[in-house]
């Protein structure tokens, strides 16, 4: 992973990042990184963080809407 210029670009911004602290975080964290990977056609990884975005805040419909096309691919 760190000999690889890109790979090694992510693993710098991930340790960069502010790590959520409590679920409703967690929940906005997955599933902003979720949309990302979605935009690449990451399809399953995508998923599978919609899929904690859900368990982290069940109440929000917009994690659920998300998690359809993620499943949907794969």
């Amino acid at each position: 992973t760190l000999w690889n210029e890109n790979s090694r670009r992510e693993y710098d911004a991930d340790l960069d990042r502010k790590k959520p602290t409590n679920p409703v975080e967690m929940a906005q964290d997955g599933f902003a990184r979720g949309l990302a990977l979605l935009e690449g056609g990451s399809f399953a990884e995508a998923a599978t963080l919609f899929h904690g975005a859900v368990h982290h805040a069940p109440q929000e419909a917009r994690y659920h809407a998300a998690l359809g096309p993620g499943v949907q691919a794969r």
